[in-house]
């Protein structure tokens, strides 16, 4: 491909990444009391004290100048991270200044985060990085977005995730999809009067996971006598297929087990916050 040049793009990343750590290692010197949080490629947090924040611009001025390159800044409130590439970030607040934008703003999904100070209205801009991110592009895995909903409300919002798991009636948001690869297909192994019976599935399944149903397994013959089996999902629990979506159904009629996705969630938060219990309602 012509314009395919591996060199230039090696340049342009190894060249950025050193740049920035040359900027972070500058403020960490140059701030008493600044502690760095995170970086990457084209972008990094920092803490300093905020005294410091004239050295702070100053020092940003001057990298801006050595490198030829346009620094865009951005104020925490507060960071949850699970790691460099997976976080939720609340920004600085801003004032709403009109009923209108209030209303608008109100119409979001997830709720947006808005404080009452001194009478005025303020929201506080979120971003959702990573397996944090609620609504995601089409490439990527959207299973289980249940946990991504629960997890904002919690860090963001304050709500419980036992409080988000009985409000949403979505089974939508509790799904998973998946696509078996090359020679695996998927068997579900069900119990039937009695009989424990195997059932093959479509390439593509998207399923839930209920208190009642099968088990649903991967499988490759690779000859006669040999022949791989890997559970789908690891434990106890059933799965149910919602291939086909039927919007009369009940949504108490999936029986779904809320509790694996409490501890799912709550793994999440302990990650991130080792010291907070969780107390179960299902």
């Amino acid at each position: 491909f012509p314009s395919h040049d591996s060199a230039f793009t090696m340049k342009i990343t190894c060249n950025g990444q050193l740049s920035l750590m040359m900027l972070m290692e500058d403020l960490c010197e140059s701030i008493p009391g600044s502690r760095p949080i995170m970086i990457n490629t084209d972008g990094g947090e920092v803490i300093i004290p905020r005294e410091y924040e004239k050295v702070f611009d100053e020092i940003c001025e001057k990298w801006q100048k050595l490198t030829k390159l346009e620094l865009e800044f951005e104020e925490y409130e507060s960071l949850y991270i699970g790691d460099v590439n997976n976080y939720i970030g609340i920004f600085k607040g801003k004032e709403v200044k009109s009923k209108e934008a209030y209303e608008e703003l109100m119409k979001e999904f997830p709720k947006p985060l808005i404080k009452e100070i001194d009478g005025k209205k303020y929201h506080y801009k979120t971003k959702c990085k990573g397996r944090f991110e609620i609504d995601k592009p089409l490439h990527k895995n959207k299973s289980y977005r249940i946990h991504r909903i629960a997890l904002y409300n919690y860090f963001v919002l304050g709500i419980s995730p036992e409080e988000t798991l009985i409000s949403c009636n979505n089974i939508m948001d509790y799904c998973a999809g998946v696509r078996a690869k090359g020679a695996w297909k998927f068997v579900s192994t069900c119990l039937e009067d009695g009989s424990i019976l195997d059932n093959n599935l479509p390439k593509t399944i998207r399923y839930y996971r209920s208190k009642r149903g099968c088990k649903i397994r991967k499988l490759k013959q690779d000859s006669e006598f040999d022949v791989k089996s890997i559970k789908l999902e690891a434990g106890k629990v059933l799965e149910s297929i919602l291939n086909r979506y039927d919007n009369t159904v009940p949504f108490e009629t999936y029986d779904i087990d809320k509790s694996f996705h409490l501890r799912k969630i709550n793994s999440e938060i302990q990650n991130i916050q080792p010291f907070v219990t969780q107390q179960s309602l299902f």
